[in-house]
């Protein structure tokens, strides 16, 4: 058990003390001095008495000594303060370089469990990478089956893995997986019956529009890569569709079946689609933002042109809209044209260019033709029925290209 703490003195103790023993001290001396002068333990009984000088002469002696005394004491005080105050310090500079080791053994402790943990997930990086890689090897071998339930779970294993490839940090693997499942929609085998490449057109279409749903899919997302259907079958209904900055969605010669539909979708990346035209193709709610393009054209045959485009409720919001058909019919109904570019050339002799009911917040037509402003729009005749146009805002007119 420690011993509990003195309380310190008190300042009036301290005074008397030393007064007492300032007086004792002095009252020795003079003792001392006058037993020295008469050569007697008693001078006060020394027969002869002493003088008055020499009492004098031995109080100063005494005071002298007295005060010399006092002056080492202070000196020899002075000097242990001063001992013990570069003591203090070694002790806290000891310590400070103690702490100073110490905090570079933990600097350099954490720096090795850093790279060790950097290793360790190299290493699971390596090993992930391998598996997948493994099973890259399995689905190719799925996908050139004979079976169709194969090469169905083959189509499907090829997504799932591209979504693993993502999920570990390689998105360009993903891009790997997902051009394979591209190829694989063009060189549909053609020896297979109409109903097995239609069932692998479909599983593949529907494979892929389930991923562009939205960037709430987190890795199942993929928006932001390329896609390319091309040459494959009918084309998908696009639904809900989401295409980020980054992502480019092309369809190119499949066949749009009539009155094929993009019900929903926001553009902010490149879309094209240009298809073998069978009937009417219907744009809703299509949303085309600042860094968004829609381009849709048919083929170089004029079979491939649709009799009919329509988009309802579609906004154009800084993105560019180009159309390329060869007589076909174009209308917009209940649209919003705030900023970007609208081209629409559907043919001088046969096409009809209409809009109804839309909003035209800004120039939409201004330099977004091939040489000029009168370019955008080319038909064989132009409606505008119910539009606002506000102020500053002026109705574009029909452009007519002269024949050779």
């Amino acid at each position: 058990m420690p011993k509990p703490e003195r309380p310190p003195m008190k300042l009036w103790k301290l005074i008397v003390l030393g007064v007492v023993v300032s007086v004792t001290a002095l009252t020795a001396l003079i003792w001392a001095f006058a037993a020295y002068e008469t050569a007697n333990l008693s001078p006060l009984s020394h027969d002869p008495r002493l003088t008055q000088d020499k009492w004098f002469e031995i109080l100063r002696n005494a005071v002298t000594t007295a005060a010399a005394l006092g002056v080492g004491v202070t000196l020899f005080l002075s000097y242990r303060r001063q001992l013990t105050a570069e003591q203090t310090q070694r002790v806290a500079a000891d310590a400070q370089l103690t702490a100073a080791k110490a905090q570079q053994t933990a600097a350099d402790a954490l720096d090795v469990a850093n790279r060790q943990h950097a290793l360790d997930q190299d290493r699971r990086r390596d090993a992930i990478s391998s598996n997948l890689r493994e099973r890259y090897t399995k689905v190719a071998e799925q996908l050139g089956s004979e079976h169709l339930a194969v090469r169905l779970a083959g189509i499907y294993s090829l997504a799932a893995l591209a979504d693993d490839w993502a999920d570990a940090g390689f998105p360009d693997e993903r891009q790997v997986c997902i051009n394979l499942l591209c190829v694989y929609y063009r060189s549909n085998q053609s020896q297979d019956a109409e109903e097995v490449r239609k069932e692998i057109s479909e599983a593949i279409s529907q494979t892929i529009l389930d991923r562009l749903k939205g960037p709430d899919g987190g890795t199942k997302y993929w928006g932001g890569s390329t896609i390319k259907l091309t040459n494959g079958g009918e084309s998908p209904v696009f639904r809900d569709l989401h295409l980020s900055e980054a992502g480019k969605l092309q369809i190119w010669q499949t066949r749009v079946a009539s009155h094929r539909a993009i019900a929903g979708a926001h553009i902010g990346g490149d879309m094209q689609i240009i298809g073998k035209f069978g009937g009417s193709l219907v744009l809703t709610d299509v949303e085309v933002v600042e860094t968004g393009s829609l381009w849709m054209g048919s083929g170089q045959d004029d079979s491939d042109t649709p009799k009919s485009i329509h988009f309802y409720s579609a906004i154009l919001d800084g993105g560019r809209i180009t159309i390329f058909t060869a007589g076909a019919d174009v209308s917009f109904t209940d649209c919003k044209f705030q900023s970007g570019s609208l081209v629409a050339w559907v043919g001088a002799e046969g096409g009809h260019l209409k809009f109804s009911r839309c909003t035209f917040t800004s120039d939409v037509f201004q330099n977004v033709g091939l040489s000029g402003q009168s370019e955008a729009l080319v038909a064989k005749n132009l409606t505008f029925l119910d539009c606002h146009f506000p102020a500053g805002v002026e109705q574009p007119q029909l452009f007519q290209p002269t024949p050779d």
